[in-house]
This record gives C-alpha cells, structure tokens and sequence, in this order.
C-alpha cells in the first residue's frame, strides 16, 4: 500500500465527502422513467418469478427493492436513497483501491473523478440495478486483492458473496467471477502469490456466478427468447468510446449549454485513457494490469457473449468496469511528470464533469412522466379514460401511471390498453376523452397513428425527453 501525506488525506477524504454529498442531494429531481417504474412493477408482483420470464433481468435487485420499499414506502427520494447508498460505499472503495494501486499523487485524481462522474451519479439516483452491481463488483475485487497478500477465508468468503451478488443484480455482473479469476492468474504468474491462494481465489470468482445457476436453467433460457433486438447497439465506435461513456454519459438528457462541456469531458477522459494504456505498455506495472484487467474483462466477456447472442453493449451495463476505468484515467493523468500539467488537467476534467452534474441533476431531465401523470390528474373527468403507449407490454407501460397514481383509485380504474380502445369507444358517449401518455419511439409510432386516425386531438402538449401528454375524443 502506497504511504500518504496528511495533506494527500485530507484532499482524498474531502472528495469522498463531496461525492457523498452529491449522490444524497436531489435524488427527488429526476421523475421515474419507465425503467424505474418497471423495477417498482416487478418488486410488487406477487409472483416475481412468473413475471421476470417476461423481463431480462435475474431477481436480487427486485428483492432489495421489495424489502426497501415494504420499510421506507414508494416516494422517488425514497426509492432512490438505496443505490445512492450503494454508491457511497462503491466511492469508499474506490478509494482504498486507489491507495492499493496508484501512486500518491494519483489517488486525488481518481477519487475526485469517482465524486463527480455523471454516470455514477446518474446511476446513484436510478431505481435501477446499476450501483449494486458496481458496489458488489468492488467488493469481490478488493478483497481478492487483499487476499492475495494476506490469504484469509473470510476474504474468499467476500469474494464468493460479491460474484454472486453482482450476478444476481445483473447478468453481466456475471463478469465479476472472470475478473477475479484473470487478477489471481496474473499475480500468480507475476509471482506474487502463491499457487493454491490464487487457485481458491479463482474458483471461489467463478463459483459465485455459478451459484445461480438454477436461475438460468429454469428462467434466464425463457427470458432470452424475449424480443431485445432494438438494444443490440454493438459497433467497432461503441467500442472505442467505451472508457468515455463510463464516466461522461450521452448529450441526450444535456440542454444545449452543457453540450460542449460533454465532449470536453470525453475527450480528456480519452487522452488521460490513452496516457494510462502507453505507460501500461511501457512500464509494464503489475498494479496498472490490474486495473486493465478490472476495465477490460467485463467487455472482453461480453463479446465473447455475442458469439451465442445480440450483445447489449449498454455503457451502464458494464458498471463493473467504472472503477477499472476511474484509476486508469487517474494513472494516466498522475503519469504526467510536470506538475503543473498534471494538476491543470485533473482540475479541468473534475470542472468539466461537475458542470455536467449541474447541468443533469438541478432540472428533471428524465422522462417526465411524473409531470404527466399530474396534468392528466388536472383535467381528468368522470368517464375519461387513460393509456400509456410505449414499446413495452400493457403492465410496463402502466407502471408508472400506477406509481404516480397509487393513492387515486378513480384514476387507475381509467386506465385501459391500445386493443380496448378499440371496443371502448362508444358514439353514444362524446363527451367521453382518451387520455394518452405518449413515449414516443419508432417502434410505436403506427399504434399512434391509429390513434389519431380513430379519435380527434383535443390537446397534445410536449414534456420532457419524448414524453407526450395528448387528449383525444
């Protein structure tokens, strides 16, 4: 473990107080979009199995939702405090790892890229899987490097408990086990463990992801045959952009000003990845392969995966890899001999990143369905009736409209389907709306179509990032 200076501690543990600061501030800003109503959806059912054959998703994620919503109810803030909570301990070690694997004057850097990443604090605030993955990823790493320098079963244990956690939060969190099963063959080969430590270490990554291995007989084959192909997104750009996109998300949620801050971001965490990857060739560190080893497993993996299947190469899909990424971009930028350089370059990169958080999380820029939901509750009238139209199936779609609406019986009773309008409308009865929260995509827009084709367009009114409020008669 690298030795640090009093001053060196307090700039670290006063960027873990400001990252902790900023995953529990305006976690009710953002409304609930339709990925965040479909966790609420699955962790209410009462028979999650059944209902997960239709999801793509293993189950642990839904059942720390049920235990926390059964405790602290359904409030946004509420629902979102639990990854904001994952988070915080992901930020906590991090920065153990980075005292483990950095040099001192790089642990700064990567602990203040780890505060302000926009993707991690996007991930801290999503009722979604995302922050456990990476929380329970880092915890099986650090304890396999720990003890691979001072073997412990108890360590083992930890390691066990983070594969498989990871995995049961997520599919891909199944990479967990490889990861550590790579770092253990490494050290070995590096000569820094010995032979029956690194064994177990490996078996032990492995055998956490296997551990559900029931899950994927009975359910996960079901689960596949789901119609996907949309998130198959994959290409040689996808790749390349990768280490960027970990920590600096897409312009799509941005407003126009915070843009250019987005691509500035991105392409100094390019370069600063790019430094990492010449000094990992050049010096040949042990601990800078370790990183490449955490960053670049989860990836490797998945591709591996899409020799059998469409690959889901979703930036947040990979939350394992954040921390890989985080002390690669750090060990690049602390690699710079000058000084000056060095501290002007993780200054700008930890600016840049902070505006985009402004930028993201001072204004709802997520699906405004929480805005559509109130505005229909607004106008809404005896005999109305109330439809969501996505691309999902008629329970998901409703999700939301049931978590907003969970106090107001007269409204969930109006809600109905695409194929009901159809039998519903009746001419005896033209006072009678249809109220439509429209999420537009192409994949719908034909059952629009048809919509208004059908009935007359009273009102459409645009809300935030493609949601439409729309009333028909």
């Amino acid at each position: 473990m690298n030795s640090s200076s009093p001053a060196s501690k307090r700039v670290v543990v006063a960027f873990v107080v400001a990252g902790i600061v900023l995953r529990l501030s305006g976690l009710g800003v953002h409304s609930v979009w339709i990925d965040e109503a479909a966790t609420i959806y699955v962790a209410q059912s009462d028979d999650m199995t059944e209902v997960l054959r239709g999801d793509r998703h293993p189950p642990l994620s839904f059942l720390l939702f049920r235990a926390w919503m059964f405790l602290f109810g359904e409030a946004d803030a509420w629902l979102r405090l639990a990854p904001a909570l994952a988070s915080i301990a992901s930020l906590v070690l991090l920065a153990r790892l980075a005292r483990e694997w950095l040099e001192e004057r790089a642990v700064w850097i990567a602990v203040a890229v780890a505060a302000f990443s926009p993707l991690e604090l996007w991930i801290a605030r999503e009722v979604r899987m995302y922050a456990f993955v990476e929380c329970a990823a880092l915890i099986a790493i650090t304890a396999a490097w720990t003890h691979l320098r001072r073997p412990r079963l108890a360590l083992l244990a930890l390691v066990f408990a983070g594969s498989a956690a990871a995995t049961g939060f997520h599919y891909f969190g199944a990479f967990v086990g490889p990861t550590v099963a790579l770092l253990a063959i490494f050290v070995l080969l590096s000569g820094g463990a010995g032979r029956k430590d690194a064994f177990a270490l490996a078996v032990v990554g492995i055998l956490g992801a296997l551990v559900w291995t029931p899950w994927f007989v009975s359910v996960y084959l079901e689960q596949a045959s789901v119609p996907a192909s949309f998130l198959s997104n994959f290409s040689a750009r996808t790749l390349a952009e990768l280490p960027a996109r970990l920590l600096v998300p897409t312009t799509d949620m941005l407003p126009a000003w915070a843009v250019t801050s987005a691509y500035a971001a991105a392409a100094g965490v390019t370069l600063a990845f790019a430094l990492f990857v010449w000094g990992l060739v050049t010096r040949r560190s042990t601990r800078d392969s370790a990183t490449a080893i955490v960053f670049a497993t989860p990836p490797a993996c998945a591709l591996a995966a899409a020799a059998v299947g469409p690959l889901n190469f979703l930036a947040r899909y990979f939350a394992m890899s954040v921390p890989g990424v985080t002390l690669a971009v750090a060990a690049g930028i602390g690699g710079l001999r000058s000084r000056v350089v060095r501290v002007g370059f993780a200054a700008a990169l930890v600016t840049l990143l902070a505006v985009i958080d402004v930028a993201q999380h001072t204004r709802n820029a997520r699906e405004d369905w929480r805005g559509a939901c109130e505005r229909i509750a607004r106008d809404f009238r005896p005999g109305d009736r109330v439809m969501s139209l996505t691309h999902l199936t008629d329970p998901y779609s409703q999700a939301p409209l049931r978590h907003y609406w969970r106090n107001s019986p007269e409204l969930l009773a109006a809600l109905t389907t695409f194929q009901a309008t159809r039998l519903e409308r009746s001419p005896t009865e033209p006072t009678s709306r249809l109220h439509v929260i429209y999420r537009e995509t192409r994949y719908v827009v034909g059952e629009y179509t048809d919509l208004t084709r059908r009935f007359r367009v009273v009102r459409s009114e645009a809300l935030q990032d493609s949601i439409y409020c729309v009333t028909l008669e």
